[in-house]
């Protein structure tokens, strides 16, 4: 029973907004308000779109510069942008796998050069062992 009554309200009150806005659309705005108000968006748009994207601004420098534009094919474009951008990673690959390389050789070089200190060192306590057996004898 509640829900039903509760229907019966909702029904009624979308009933009553239609009709009040049925009644609004009888009110018939005149075409050259409506078209006034559009005119005046659309400057007010333009005006504030010149102002955002400081479109004088570019258009004088591009005259001041004498820039020209010039005609490419855009497929052609994209492959040379992708072809930079493969090469720009390619770089920045390189750039990180070089370091641990070079890392690898620098300490083989290290550990092969402690290796010589070693047995140079090794070498020289055998001859000088040697010597001072010879003069011990």
């Amino acid at each position: 029973m509640f829900l039903r009554i509760d229907r019966l309200l909702r029904f009624g009150l979308l009933f009553l907004l239609w009709i009040g806005s049925s009644r609004q659309q009888e009110e018939d705005i005149p075409h050259n308000e409506v078209k006034n108000w559009a005119l005046k968006f659309g400057v007010d748009l333009w005006e504030f779109g010149k102002q955002v994207t400081k479109m004088s601004e570019i258009q004088r420098k591009y005259h001041e510069v004498e820039a020209n534009v010039i005609k490419r094919d855009g497929l052609v474009l994209v492959r040379e942008m992708a072809m930079e951008v493969k090469n720009m990673m390619d770089f920045k690959m390189n750039a990180v796998m070089v370091p641990e390389t070079y890392l690898k050789f620098k300490l083989v070089g290290i550990v092969s050069g402690l290796c010589r200190i070693v047995s140079n060192r090794v070498q020289s306590n055998d001859k000088n062992e040697a010597n001072e057996s010879h003069t011990l004898l």
